[in-house]
């Protein structure tokens, strides 16, 4: 699977809460670095990190599943922002092949 520029680096980090919060062992995070400390922090700020972020952060049972889903995520907001900036009246095969077929 072909990462898109835009959200490299990626960091991946396993999960200190064993996936309680993010859903996941490990989690991956767009143009990042080094883990944010809210992310490894306590119970409130852990769960309140992960809740206004998960958007932006990938979700997996390994670290290749939890890169994967970042992707995943940021190629299907990508495609949904193009469906909505053609307006309602678009054709369906104006997407054949684009859509991502994995659940979020």
């Amino acid at each position: 699977m072909e990462t898109p520029v835009s959200i490299w680096p990626i960091a991946v980090f396993q999960s200190r809460y064993s996936g309680i919060y993010e859903g996941g062992e490990w989690f991956a995070v767009a143009n990042c670095t080094q883990v944010p400390n809210e992310a490894h922090g306590d119970d409130c700020e852990c769960a309140d990190w992960f809740a206004e972020n998960k958007r932006n952060i990938g979700i997996g049972n390994t670290p290749n599943e939890a890169v994967d889903n970042l992707v995943f995520k940021t190629e299907f907001i990508a495609t949904t922002k193009r469906i909505i900036e053609k307006g309602p009246m678009v054709a369906k095969s104006d997407y054949l092949g684009e859509l991502p077929s994995k659940n979020l």
